[in-house]
């Protein structure tokens, strides 16, 4: 998952115009966080109007640049939602170069998408997986049933991590409790990849799925235990898992206290 970045209120007042801010963004690179947060806290139209000259560059470097902003904008929900959202889906219509169609994907995650729905599923139909995760990432947690249709479907996909944020979308992120989605969460309780299982697993726990008891005890025995399928067991709160969890305290050391919390609620001694 994206990890999250610091707040405003974790930032020392910065002097520096609109204008330097940006040019030390574009000359960190991917390490433009600092400037991003600055000229979030900002809020100012002077930064809108960079953001959009930014976003209108023949530049790849510096669309992405804009993109990373509108989404550190799109974090403040009345920091120009419409036109930001309206300046994203114009770039995401038009953008051929990879990394850009990423940044724009992974902005409209803060954003609500509702309006641009139709775009961002044809999007993510891309043949990179760079551009399906991000698409995934955009769609989590929309239960739209075009949204539901496309994280089903890329929850299918032959990227791990696209899976795996897909996965997500339909189970941690959204409250939706379907046979549709159930049944694909379902699906992924084998997946060769470990996250993409934890992500199923927890998903199934939430709503009460039974077919997840089966799938933790599998997962609560083997080599590699992760925390949120600690946890999902700990939601479950099955007798039946007792003795698969009984049996991890004996190695298990990653989160001793879920552990017992996960024990405790299935109803066994610690």
């Amino acid at each position: 998952m994206p990890e999250a970045g610091m707040s405003t209120g974790d930032m020392l007042p910065d002097s520096r115009t609109v204008a330097e801010l940006i040019e030390g963004a574009l000359a960190a690179g991917d390490s433009a966080q600092n400037a991003l947060i600055v000229l979030h806290g900002q809020k100012s139209h002077e930064v809108y109007a960079a953001t959009l000259a930014l976003a209108q560059s023949e530049c790849p470097r510096k669309r992405r640049l804009a993109a990373g902003f509108l989404g550190e904008l799109g974090m403040a929900q009345y920091t120009f939602p419409v036109e930001g959202l309206n300046v994203l889906l114009a770039m995401l219509r038009d953008e051929q170069v990879v990394e850009v169609l990423e940044a724009v994907l992974l902005a409209l995650a803060h954003y609500e998408i509702a309006p641009v729905l139709p775009d961002i599923i044809r999007s993510v139909q891309h043949s990179d997986p760079k551009v399906r995760r991000a698409g995934a990432i955009a769609l989590a947690g929309c239960e739209d049933r075009r949204a539901i249709d496309q994280l089903v479907s890329l929850s299918q996909d032959a990227d791990a991590r696209v899976r795996d944020w897909a996965t997500c979308g339909l189970g941690s992120l959204s409250d939706l409790n379907i046979p549709q989605v159930c049944d694909a969460l379902a699906a992924r309780l084998e997946d060769p990849d470990a996250d993409t299982r934890a992500e199923a697993l927890m998903g199934l726990a939430v709503r009460g799925d039974h077919r997840v008891v089966a799938a933790l005890q599998r997962e609560l025995t083997g080599d590699e235990v992760g925390t949120l399928v600690v946890e999902a067991a700990k939601v479950v709160h099955s007798p039946e898992l007792g003795a698969a969890l009984e049996y991890l305290r004996t190695w298990w050391d990653v989160d001793p206290a879920l552990l017992d919390e996960a024990i405790a609620a299935c109803g066994c001694s610690i």
